[in-house]
């Protein structure tokens, strides 16, 4: 339960952080008006991510430190797929676009 909550306070921060991340306000073209957080903020942001597990740690809650773990990276990672810009073509049109080798043995 601790080990989730936890997980839920940094996958916030992180999303905090990547509202805002520089690289993606340059690459997509409906957020290029906003500006990005200082250098200092995202590196606040980023320890401030950690913390919770950190915290975990020093506690001995080692079975809590691990669902953090899970928490945050399968949530980061659905964050950045949701945060990712949409390509024209899917990666799947184009495998079936791709020509056959047909010199392979």
């Amino acid at each position: 339960m601790i080990g989730g909550l936890a997980g839920l306070i940094s996958v916030a921060l992180l999303a905090v952080l990547a509202a805002r991340d520089p690289k993606r306000l340059r690459n997509h073209p409906g957020l290029r008006g906003t500006t990005p957080h200082s250098k200092l903020r995202r590196r606040l942001l980023a320890y401030a991510s950690v913390v919770p597990g950190v915290a975990l740690i020093a506690y001995g809650e080692l079975v809590a430190m691990t669902i953090w773990l899970g928490v945050v990276t399968t949530l980061g990672w659905l964050l950045v797929i949701t945060l990712a810009p949409r390509s024209n073509q899917g990666a799947d049109s184009a495998i079936a676009d791709a020509p056959l080798d047909q010199t392979a043995p």
